[in-house]
């Protein structure tokens, strides 16, 4: 009931740079979420990763921990959906993010296609085949190692 108010406490303090923490809190405050309660993001969970992604988007080089704490949080979210949903969200993003979102959606996609079943990657197959492509012929070489285990 008061899940959808919580939520948007913690993500709008994704984007707050300060005060020192904030991001990083309200990370880890949703990778609790996530893990302890996953049902409660069936209705949130492409609200939820538009938001990571942009806040990944958003940080700089010197903010690495954050990224990663960015990525395990959207890899933990995308590990509680349906598989189709889940390619769902990241295929928009692959096929028109540049690096390094580019590079961590590639992977978390490679995840993603690990847990189906050959039958349904293979239905998948004409959805996600042009952004790996496409990835695979980008001049960065972490984007290119990307598309390749993908």
């Amino acid at each position: 009931k008061n899940f959808g108010r919580a939520l948007i406490l913690v993500l709008d303090s994704l984007v707050q740079r300060e005060p020192q923490g904030v991001r990083e809190t309200a990370l880890l405050c949703l990778q609790e979420l996530v893990t302890g309660q996953p049902s409660f993001f069936s209705d949130f969970a492409e609200v939820v990763a538009t938001k990571l992604f942009e806040t990944y988007r958003n940080c700089s080089q010197v903010e690495r921990h954050t990224a990663a704490m960015v990525d395990r949080t959207i890899e933990r979210l995308l590990g509680t959906i349906e598989t189709t949903r889940a390619i769902e969200i990241l295929v928009p993003v692959i096929n028109s993010e540049t690096v390094p979102l580019l590079q961590v959606a590639t992977r978390l996609l490679s995840g993603v296609l690990r847990k189906m079943p050959p039958k349904e990657v293979l239905a998948h197959l004409e959805t996600v085949l042009p952004g790996v492509v496409a990835a695979f012929s980008n001049p960065n070489p972490d984007v290119r190692k990307a598309a390749v285990f993908c």
